[in-house]
């Protein structure tokens, strides 16, 4: 079970109290984590890899399944990720026109990742869940 699975509590797709926070901490991640492997996938087009910080208006998920969905691609997207680094063609050190590397993608994904899900898993202790 991952930390998003776990947040399906009481039959219920946020937590009692954080619905809102959690939903946008979890959107916010899985942006910025697109953004890093769009440029992953296409290093030598021009991708703004420090897009200004992505907050969504509507904090909390349509639906049990939309939210599903979400952690799903999430978690494809990550694996996509993982398959980019572990393909032997991939140089992760080349340095691309934007002055960036794989590597410093992949970093900045596990460094943003970790920090998020420390986030969520906080805002659970608050709550007395996890």
């Amino acid at each position: 079970m991952n930390i998003y699975n776990s947040c399906l509590i009481d039959n219920s797709f946020y937590l009692t109290g954080s619905n809102s926070v959690i939903q946008q901490q979890k959107r916010h991640m899985r942006h910025r984590q697109h953004v890093l492997l769009q440029f992953m996938k296409n290093p030598n087009v021009p991708v703004d890899v420090w897009p200004d910080a992505y907050w969504p208006e509507n904090p909390v998920p349509v639906s049990k399944q939309v939210w599903k969905v979400a952690i799903e691609e999430f978690e494809n997207e990550l694996e996509e990720m993982i398959e980019i680094v572990n393909h032997p063609d991939s140089d992760l050190l080349e340095v691309h026109g934007n002055g960036k590397t794989l590597s410093w993608a992949v970093m900045t994904t596990f460094h943003h990742n970790a920090y998020t899900i420390g986030q969520i898993k906080a805002i659970g202790r608050q709550l007395g869940v996890w």
